[in-house]
């Protein structure tokens, strides 16, 4: 098939094969189309949701995580620069390590992970964290459980509570979007 002198048949091919893969039908080798979307779709969102934070303020206060049964663990600081060591955002430190047991990023540990019950991305936690500033200031509970008595109202930690898989996946690159 030729328009205006120009053979179309292999555009053609090339859309039929694009249908098939498309709707599932997959060629040896090749990625699912379904797949790769999907992963386009989380980094688009996840861009978006932290796209839409740089418009707030987040270094207003600082702000301090405190764990366990009676909050005497200190779990870092959750919106200081990511080369102090208290930070939650420096993956090196302390409190930004997900291998450091003591870390909101440690998913096997006590205060991470979505079983624990100090974690704040556990729905049914009975001892999530809470936020305070060095003065000891309370600005809530840091916790997924939307419906915990004074849950905490901060924009910052409340995009971590929604997005905190894909920030897991790399604190440094999640930094870069929130803060710079």
């Amino acid at each position: 098939m030729s328009k205006n002198g120009v053979n179309l048949s292999g555009l053609f091919m090339l859309k039929r094969v694009f249908r098939r893969t498309a709707v599932g039908i997959n060629f040896p080798g090749t990625p699912t189309i379904i797949k790769v979307k999907r992963k386009i779709m989380n980094r688009k969102l996840f861009t978006l949701f932290f796209g839409l934070l740089l418009t707030i303020s987040v270094k207003a206060q600082t702000l301090l995580i405190f764990g366990g049964g009676n909050h005497e663990v200190y779990l870092g600081c959750l919106n200081c620069n990511k080369y102090e060591n208290s930070s939650i955002w420096n993956k090196y430190g302390g409190h930004g390590s997900k291998y450091n047991s003591e870390c909101i990023w440690n998913k096997y540990g006590d205060y991470g992970g979505k079983y624990s019950d100090n974690s704040p991305f556990n729905k049914y936690a009975s001892h999530p964290p809470v936020l305070v500033d060095p003065d000891g200031n309370f600005y809530g509970y840091f916790t997924a459980d939307k419906y915990f008595s004074k849950r905490t109202t901060n924009k910052l930690a409340l995009l971590i509570i929604d997005n905190w898989e894909v920030i897991m996946e790399d604190v440094g690159e999640a930094y870069e979007q929130i803060f710079e």
